[in-house]
């Protein structure tokens, strides 16, 4: 009698191929989460700075109401207001980079003018507004200039003309 003997015909090739196709397929489900997570950090950084673009239109305007008696600019025919500023961020080597813009909204229908007799401009009548207000808002785009914003935030002030203190804040937290 002959003696048969077993030798292996290429389990232990599928084997190691099953087990590489395991660990390829956890590998691989492994860096799709990292990617979700990269951008979902990319957009939470992108929205901040775009927040961030919001918070200096309303700084801008909030120094313009503390130092310019006639701001915002009123006629009887028109009760709003708006401008836009481009932003740019200093290079380390000089030079400037664009970053985003602002724009800035006031919205003046709800609080009360008069005409002033000795003048030919319209002033506060800080005598008669008993509940008038300011309604500031102010969109942050951060992204290239002719492109879909990349991320966008609006913050809307309420704010006493009498004081020019805030009443309300509202962020829409658009993205």
């Amino acid at each position: 009698m002959k003696a048969t003997q077993r030798r292996p015909r290429g389990s232990l090739i599928i084997a190691a191929l099953l087990l590489f196709a395991l660990l390829l397929a956890l590998g691989l489900g492994l860096m799709s989460s990292q990617a979700a997570r990269m951008n979902a950090a990319r957009a939470q950084t992108e929205a901040i700075q775009a927040k961030s673009l919001a918070l200096a239109g309303w700084e801008d305007v909030r120094t313009k109401l503390g130092k310019d008696l006639f701001f915002p600019p009123n006629n009887e025919l028109q009760g709003h207001y708006s401008y836009s500023e481009d932003v740019y961020d200093d290079l380390p080597g000089g030079g400037s980079e664009f970053f985003g813009t602002y724009t800035v909204m006031i919205d003046t229908r709800w609080s009360r003018f008069e005409r002033d007799t000795g003048a030919n401009f319209l002033v506060n009548s800080f005598s008669d507004v008993p509940l008038g207000f300011f309604i500031v808002t102010c969109v942050g785009k951060l992204g290239p200039r002719g492109e879909p914003p990349v991320a966008e935030r609006t913050l809307q002030f309420e704010i006493d003309p009498q004081t020019f203190r805030v009443i309300r804040m509202h962020d829409q937290q658009s993205l």
